[in-house]
């Protein structure tokens, strides 16, 4: 019991890294391709238990075409009851291709998907399933391969689930494989530039926002207060009166001026 909750433990520890991690890592725009390129698109689904071949969900094939449209590549999908009888008589990759060849009329490349399943063994009250991919491109002009070779792991969480559930749950995988083998092998084509893409496929540009300028104080300049004036009516206070001269009796009576000899008589 100890034994399996450490197992859970650890699986649900594991999770959470990943998807910190996923979040901090910045993501690499998809290059869009400006060649007007045609892939004739096959896949098939090999059951190792059942030793039978059988055609692939539609959702999954959807989300894994997905990844040549985002990059601006054409899809030409060829149907797994076409070719049924030719993948069922030979297992080959190389010999299974050229049995491709006739139905990819009007494609200049060849993207063939072989996604094998097998049960492994139950694991902590799941059921480990392993996904086999063979991703490979071939080139219909120059005859070229190059291809991708990987397991994918799955838990499954029912008993009844089966090899196609495994795929489903393998395909977010399988798409970032898929989009790296596309990649090496588109690598030295050209690229179509922001210029050239629709607006609503260009990368969007990070903008430089720059404050607007806060303007200097203006300098404070002291007005002088000027004093009122006095006016003729009102006499101005800051001046004081002059002294008023009192005359005495003996000189408001005659307008002459006295003698010594008469301020001695007196």
């Amino acid at each position: 019991m100890k034994h399996k909750l450490f197992i859970c433990l650890f699986i649900f520890m594991s999770a959470v890294a990943s998807m910190m991690i996923a979040g901090c890592v910045s993501q690499t725009p998809v290059p869009q391709y400006a060649e007007n390129l045609t892939f004739a698109v096959a896949y098939t689904h090999d059951d190792m238990n059942s030793l039978s071949s059988s055609e692939i969900k539609d959702s999954v094939t959807a989300s894994l075409n997905s990844v040549l449209t985002e990059r601006n590549l054409k899809v030409h999908p060829i149907s797994f009851h076409a070719i049924e009888q030719q993948l069922l008589a030979v297992r080959d990759t190389d010999r299974r291709i050229q049995a491709l060849r006739a139905s990819a009329t009007g494609a200049q490349l060849i993207l063939f998907s072989e996604i094998s399943t097998e049960f492994y063994s139950p694991l902590s009250g799941r059921y480990r399933w392993d996904v086999n991919v063979n991703l490979t491109i071939y080139d219909m002009i120059n005859r070229h391969t190059l291809n991708d070779k990987f397991t994918v792991p799955v838990a499954l969480m029912y008993s009844h689930e089966d090899g196609d559930d495994a795929i489903a749950a393998a395909q977010i995988d399988i798409q970032r494989h898929m989009g790296s083998l596309i990649d090496a092998f588109m690598k030295g084509r050209s690229v179509r530039t922001d210029a050239e893409l629709p607006p609503a496929t260009r990368a969007a540009e990070p903008k430089l926002v720059v404050p607007a300028p806060t303007p200097a104080p203006e300098p404070v300049v002291a007005t002088p207060v000027e004093e009122p004036k006095p006016t003729a009516e009102e006499p101005d206070s800051s001046t004081e009166p002059a002294p008023v001269k009192q005359e005495s009796e003996g000189d408001s009576k005659t307008g002459e001026s006295e003698t010594p000899a008469d301020i001695w008589s007196k």
